[in-house]
């Protein structure tokens, strides 16, 4: 097998393809903050749509030298309780 490394990624010769593209997600820095706009884009909503969470309390904000930021971890609860609220699927 021949491999390439790259920073965080590796490329292998491998199957499925002499293409493919691992990364090792513990070399791959992880962000805490991000925008309300890029909190929307990662819920795949609008930025007007996240401002309801956000006025509401549901999803806090934190302010950085001025700038809000939401943190990855309220994003990521935020969707766990909206999943949670949702209950089971029945399938029909």
């Amino acid at each position: 097998m021949m491999t390439l490394s790259v920073g965080p990624l590796t490329q292998t010769s491998e199957p499925p393809g002499p293409n493919l593209l691992t990364c090792d997600a513990s070399a791959v820095p992880r962000l805490l903050l991000v925008t309300k706009s890029d909190a929307a884009d990662q819920l795949g909503i609008s930025l007007r749509t996240i401002e309801g969470p956000i006025s509401s309390g549901q999803l806090p904000l934190v302010h950085v030298e001025g700038a809000a930021r939401v943190r990855v971890s309220d994003l990521e609860a935020f969707v766990q309780r909206l999943e949670a609220d949702a209950g089971p699927r029945s399938v029909t």
